[in-house]
């Protein structure tokens, strides 16, 4: 605990060798399995709890990357959330309508931008990071 806080005082910027002091678990939603998520939540519980005795006011911060997306390509996440499944976004807004019951696409409609969380990562941002990760991979052209 003593070294972890003589770290955050003399580092109070990112040096070359911070991303080697820093344990990371990583989740990627649809393919990690159930065992493996509430393992990571309980190793982040854990962390939390150090960090709190280390530093009783210390917080944790979240850093949340959004990915901007046609409503349509997130209507295709929806439908791909299977495990070891990417999804591919086409990144262009085409026309759709949505049937709930169906629970698919059906005719034209008005499309739209969304913004969705394609990457969370929790931690302390020296010591621990939990990854969590939307399967995405964006096509090109």
């Amino acid at each position: 605990p003593r070294h972890t806080l003589d770290l955050w005082t003399n580092n109070r910027g990112i040096s070359v060798d911070a991303t080697k002091s820093v344990e990371v678990k990583s989740i990627r939603i649809g393919s990690t399995s159930r065992k493996s998520i509430l393992a990571a939540h309980k190793w982040m519980k854990e962390k939390v709890k150090e960090d709190e005795k280390l530093l009783p006011s210390a917080m944790t911060a979240i850093c949340v990357k959004p990915l901007k997306l046609p409503l349509s390509d997130l209507y295709r996440i929806k439908k791909t959330m299977i495990p070891d499944a990417n999804v591919l976004l086409h990144h262009r807004l085409e026309d759709l309508a949505y049937d709930k019951e169906a629970d698919e696409i059906v005719a034209p409609a008005k499309n739209e931008w969304v913004c969705i969380p394609a990457n969370i990562i929790i931690g302390n941002g020296l010591t621990w990071a939990l990854s969590i990760t939307l399967p995405i991979v964006e096509l090109k052209g």
